[in-house]
């Protein structure tokens, strides 16, 4: 289906469209995604249009962003000056050249809906984030798949697609690499830096954790530990590695004398790996302690647990979750182990277990 350029530009000059692109929020993907529902006209118009702003957004991190900055600026305000984009180190193949006759025609579009989120400093610093009880699909400009957990951020480095592929995680994600064979694809937390080229894997890395979790799915990962860079493992899959670069309470720290810790996945009776559970919007515990599974339940709905009861934190719970709201959840558990809990309504709902 040959789709009309008009139709194309129209979606890259909505901001919405625009924000659908990047990930979010929830409404505007909702919106997009009933858009796409409607006919099959309309999907092809909307991956037609995404594409070409992934494309697009790679082309222009290969230019001189602070020129671009300048001129797009300028462009903004009144004038009528037209925009000319040079990009001269973007020059031969069939391909770049549309690419750049695209780039002069949608760039004011794209700023004008956007204002210089594209532009800062010379690099593109994008962020996509989500909140507590929220999860994101999205493509990153290089065209791999991202699927961000609750509560995470996931911001690109200077540069993204073109010399270097370095991102920075906080929280959780999956990713499904783009095979490039000249720009590794480096996932960077504050524990260990996880290294790959084409291939699927997950990484765990939130704040508030004790330790740092990649579990590698296909291909073949290469994982560095921070401060310890001469200690290095390669994962396969199905293999994983937990690590804690730092002392918290009540958990020792993996010395540098002791070897890397890598395991094989374990998969539950049902054949799902526990930890990769909620790419599938599966909430699994696998043999868990209550004080554990409050971490999960609120950011997977959203909510603050106050354990009240502390005979009750070391309960241990296994079950499989798919569509079950957080009150079946909590009472699944309480018909196996006896404890009373209270769901608080509000902005900010809170779930007193005692």
């Amino acid at each position: 289906m040959q789709l009309h350029t008009r139709e194309i530009a129209d979606l890259l000059a909505d901001e919405s469209f625009i924000r659908f692109c990047k990930g979010g929020p929830r409404e505007d993907v909702a919106r997009w995604e009933e858009f796409c529902v409607a006919s099959p006209a309309n999907h092809a118009l909307v991956d037609a249009a995404r594409e070409q702003f992934l494309e697009l957004f790679s082309v222009l991190a290969q230019a001189d962003l602070v020129e671009q900055e300048a001129r797009l600026l300028k462009h903004i305000l009144p004038s009528d000056e037209t925009l000319v984009v040079h990009l001269p180190k973007l020059i031969g193949n069939r391909r770049s050249r549309f690419m750049l006759r695209w780039a002069a025609i949608i760039i004011p579009l794209i700023a004008l809906a956007t204002g210089t989120w594209l532009y800062k400093k010379a690099s593109i610093s994008l962020v996509y984030k989500t909140s507590a009880g929220e999860r994101k699909n999205f493509h990153l400009p290089d065209g791999s798949f991202v699927r961000l957990n609750a509560s995470s951020s996931l911001r690109l480095g200077k540069g993204f697609s073109t010399a270097s592929r370095d991102l920075y995680l906080e929280g959780e994600a999956y990713f499904d690499v783009k095979h490039d064979a000249n720009a590794a694809f480096v996932v960077h937390t504050t524990s260990m830096d996880v290294r790959a080229v084409g291939t699927a894997f997950n990484v765990r890395s939130y704040a508030d954790d004790d330790s740092t979790e990649t579990v590698l799915i296909n291909g073949v990962v290469e994982v560095t530990l921070k401060g310890q860079e001469e200690r290095k493992v390669v994962l396969r899959p199905d293999h994983k590695i937990r690590w804690s670069a730092h002392e918290p309470a009540g958990l020792q720290a993996t010395p540098r004398t002791e070897t890397i810790p890598v395991t094989d996945v374990v998969r539950n009776s049902g054949g799902d790996i526990p930890e990769t559970g909620w790419i599938h919007n599966k909430l699994i515990f696998e043999n868990e302690p209550l004080s554990s599974i409050a971490v999960k339940l609120e950011r997977w709905f959203g909510v603050q647990v106050v354990i009240a009861d502390e005979s009750v934190r070391n309960y241990r719970f296994t079950g499989t979750f798919e569509q079950e709201g957080l009150a079946e959840v909590l009472e699944v558990c309480r018909e196996s182990r006896h404890f009373s809990y209270r769901i608080t309504a509000g902005e900010h709902p809170v779930v007193t277990i005692f």
